[in-house]
C-alpha cells in the first residue's frame, strides 16, 4: 500500500520531522493567500519540477540507450539485441521488488487513485517510477516513458499540494495538474497535457482549476524545451506546405488508421490477457522479455521509444528501418521497405503489451505515435507504387501518429495535439483533425457493434 501507517509507539525519523518542518514552513510563509492562490503557486511548482524529471527521464534513457549499443555492427544483424530487452525487464522486476511498489501502468494506477479519492503520493513515487523506466526501455524495451511520467508528475503534485499545507481538494486538483504536466514534459505538448488530465483521466474540473492545470502544463512544456536546448523530439524539417487537395487521401488514411488500431489494440490486449495468466513473475517476465529480444533483433527499429525512428519517417527517410537489422544489405529496395513496416505494424502491439504487461515499467503513447508514422508511410508508398501517384510520404506518415493514437488510445482530442505539438506542426492541424476523427469514429464503431453482439440475447432454435 503507498499510504503510510503510523503505529501507536512510532516515532518519526530526523529526515521525517525535518521534512515536515519545511513544509509547516512553507506552508506559514504562504499562510497570507488564500488556498486558490496557494494551488495557483502550486501549479507552477508542480510545472517546473514535471519538467524537469521528465527531461532527466529522457536524457537517461537516451543515455542508457547510447551506452548499450555503441558497439553495435550498423551494417547486420546484432545478437547484443538478444540479450538487452530482457536484461531490462528483469532489472526492472527486481527493482520494483526491492522498493516494494507495482510501479507499470503508471495511467491506470492514476485513474485508480482519481476513483478511490488517493491523492496522497509517497515521496519515493516521485523518482520510483523513472527509475523502472529507465531499465525497461532504456534497454530496449518497445514502449514509451508516459505512463511513468503521469504518475510521477501526479506524486509530484501531491507533495507539493501537503507542502503548501493544501486542503484534500485542493491537492486533488494538484495531482491533476501534475499528471498533465508530466505528459506536456515529456512530449513538449502543453495543450496534449492538458487534454490528457481531461480526455484521459476524465477528471471533473472547475474553471479556476482548468486554469492552475494550464500553467503547469505551459510551465512543464517551457522547462523542458530550455533544458532540451529548444528543440523538439519529432523535427518536421520537410519544407512541405499542407496541401488541401490531399484532404480526401487523409480520410482514407484515417480509415486505414482505423482499421489497424482495431487490430493492434486487439493483440495487445490479448498478449496482455495470456501474460496475466502467468502466475510466476519470473516466468512471465524472462518470456515477455525473450519475445521482444526476438523481434528486437530482426527489427532494431523497435528498440526502445522509436523517436530518431519517427522523425526519420515524417521526413521520408527509411535508412532507419534497415540500420542494425538483417536485412541491411537490402536497405533501398522498395519491396523490402515494405515488408519490414508490414511486420514491424503486425507486431507492435504484441511488444508493447510485453514491455508493459510482463513486469517492465513503460508507457502507452509513444508506441502509438510510433506505429502511426509507420502506417502512414506505408500507406502513402503503396498507393504512390499502385498508382503511380507522388503524395508526399513524410506528411502521411505526420498524419498517421495521430491517427493511430486517436484509434488505440480513445482520446482524439488529446492525440490530434500531442502529434502537432511535439512535431512542431500547427500548419498540418486539419489533416491531423481528420485523419484522427475518422480513425476514431471507426474504432468507437466497430467496438459498439462488437459490445452488442455480445450481449444480444442467443435463443436456442
Amino acid at each position: 500500500m503507498d499510504d503510510i501507517r503510523h503505529t501507536a509507539d512510532s516515532r518519526p525519523s530526523l529526515s521525517q520531522r525535518l521534512t515536515s518542518d519545511i513544509e509547516r514552513g512553507a506552508a506559514h510563509t504562504l499562510s497570507f493567500l488564500p488556498e486558490g492562490g496557494r494551488i495557483a503557486v502550486g501549479a507552477v511548482f508542480v510545472g517546473i519540477l514535471a519538467g524537469i524529471s521528465t527531461s532527466m527521464l529522457k536524457w537517461v534513457i537516451a543515455w542508457v540507450g547510447m551506452l548499450v549499443s555503441h558497439a553495435v555492427n550498423p551494417d547486420g544483424g546484432n545478437w547484443r539485441f538478444m540479450i538487452y530487452p530482457l536484461l531490462g525487464v528483469v532489472l526492472a522486476v527486481l527493482f520494483q521488488k526491492m522498493v516494494g511498489q507495482n510501479l507499470a501502468h503508471g495511467t491506470e494506477l492514476l485513474k485508480k487513485r482519481m476513483a478511490a479519492d488517493n491523492y496522497y503520493f509517497k515521496k519515493s513515487l516521485i523518482w520510483n517510477p523513472m527509475i523502472a523506466c529507465w531499465l525497461t526501455v532504456g534497454f530496449g524495451g518497445s514502449a514509451g516513458g508516459e505512463g511513468p511520467s503521469a504518475y510521477s508528475g501526479g506524486a509530484i503534485g501531491s507533495c507539493v499540494a501537503r507542502w503548501l499545507g493544501i486542503s484534500p481538494d485542493g491537492m486533488r486538483i494538484l495531482v491533476g495538474c501534475g499528471a498533465g504536466a508530466g505528459i506536456a514534459g515529456i512530449f513538449k505538448a502543453p495543450v496534449g497535457g492538458m487534454l490528457f488530465t481531461l480526455e484521459v483521466l476524465k477528471m471533473q474540473m472547475t474553471t479556476v482549476a482548468v486554469m492552475c492545470l494550464i500553467v503547469a502544463c505551459l510551465c512543464s512544456f517551457a522547462t523542458s524545451y530550455v533544458i532540451s536546448g529548444f528543440t523538439w523530439d519529432v523535427n518536421f524539417t520537410a519544407l512541405i506546405p499542407f496541401d488541401s487537395h490531399h484532404l480526401l487521401w487523409f480520410l482514407l488514411l484515417g480509415v486505414f488508421c482505423g482499421i489497424y488500431s482495431i487490430y493492434y489494440n486487439h493483440t495487445r490486449n490479448y498478449v496482455a490477457r495470456r501474460l496475466g495468466r502467468v502466475g510466476n513473475v519470473w516466468v512471465k517476465c524472462v518470456s515477455s522479455g525473450l519475445c521482444m529480444a526476438v523481434m528486437i533483433f530482426f527489427f532494431p527499429a523497435m528498440f526502445g521509444e522509436g523517436y530518431g525512428v519517427m522523425k526519420e519517417m515524417i521526413n521520408n527517410i527509411d535508412r532507419s528501418l534497415f540500420t542494425c537489422s538483417p536485412f541491411y544489405h537490402d536497405i533501398g529496395n522498395i519491396w523490402w521497405t515494405i515488408g519490414i513496416l508490414t511486420a514491424i505494424l503486425l507486431l507492435k502491439g504484441m511488444a508493447v503489451a510485453g514491455a508493459n504487461c510482463g513486469g517492465g515499467v513503460a508507457g502507452e503513447f509513444a508506441p502509438t505515435l510510433f506505429a502511426g508514422s509507420l502506417a502512414g508511410f506505408l500507406f502513402a508508398t503503396v498507393i504512390n507504387l499502385a498508382f503511380g501517384m507522388s503524395l508526399p510520404v513524410g506528411s502521411f506518415a505526420l498524419m498517421g501518429m495521430a491517427g493511430v493514437m486517436a484509434g488505440t488510445v480513445g482520446a482524439p482530442l488529446m492525440s490530434i495535439f500531442i502529434a502537432a505539438e511535439s512535431s512542431d506542426s500547427y500548419g498540418f492541424l486539419l489533416g491531423f483533425m481528420l485523419t484522427a476523427g475518422v480513425s476514431f469514429i471507426i474504432v468507437t464503431a466497430f467496438s459498439r457493434i462488437t459490445s452488442q453482439r455480445s450481449a444480444a440475447p442467443i435463443h436456442p432454435h
